[in-house]
C-alpha cells in the first residue's frame, strides 16, 4: 500500500454562499440570458479563489448543494451601449432592452478539495526557501481562518459582480 506524502495530500474545503440574485449564464440562450440553476465549475472555483488565491495550489470544486428552493425571476434592463448592437445604434437616446431570467434568493454550499500544483513552471517560480512547503495545507489553513474572520481577498459574487 502506497502512502501519500504531504505534497500529494488533498485537503477538503467548503463554503456557503448566499445572495439576493445570481446569474450563471448559459451560452446557448443567445441574447436573452438564462441562468444555470447552480454555479458552474469555473464559477465555484472562482468563489473559492475570492477568499484565498495561491498559484501554488489547485482548487477543485466537487459538489454544489442547493440550500434553498430555486426561484427564477424575469428581468428587463435598458442598455445604451451593449456590445450586442451595431455601433451606429449605440446612443444615449436609443436604449436596447435586454431580457434575462435570473435566480433570486439563492444559497449554495460548495464543497471542494485543494492540492498542490504539480506544474513545473509554477514550481520554478516558488522561492527556494519555500520549495519544500506544503502549499495546499497552508491554503487550507488560511481559507478556514479567513472564513472564521469574515475576510476575503475580494467580495465573492454569484455571477453578478455589479450588484
Amino acid at each position: 500500500m502506497k502512502f501519500k506524502t504531504d505534497w500529494e495530500k488533498r485537503y477538503p474545503i467548503c463554503i456557503e454562499v448566499a445572495g439576493e440574485q445570481a446569474m450563471f449564464s448559459r451560452p446557448d440562450t443567445g441574447s436573452e440570458r438564462m441562468s444555470y440553476p447552480c454555479p458552474t465549475r469555473m464559477a465555484a472555483k472562482a468563489i473559492f479563489e475570492t477568499v484565498v488565491f495561491m498559484e501554488q495550489v489547485i482548487v477543485i470544486p466537487l459538489e454544489v448543494r442547493v440550500c434553498r428552493p430555486l426561484q427564477y425571476m424575469a428581468l428587463v434592463t435598458n442598455s445604451n451601449h451593449s456590445p450586442l448592437r451595431k455601433s451606429s445604434l449605440r446612443t444615449d437616446d436609443n436604449p436596447m432592452q435586454i431580457r434575462e431570467n435570473t435566480l433570486v434568493d439563492v444559497c449554495y454550499q460548495i464543497i471542494g478539495i485543494v492540492m498542490n500544483n504539480p506544474d513545473e513552471e509554477v514550481l520554478s517560480r516558488i522561492p527556494e526557501k519555500h520549495r519544500g512547503n506544503n502549499h495546499a495545507h497552508a491554503y487550507h489553513d488560511r481559507f478556514k481562518r479567513y472564513l472564521r474572520q469574515g475576510r476575503s481577498l475580494q467580495q465573492p459574487c454569484l455571477g453578478r459582480n455589479n450588484m
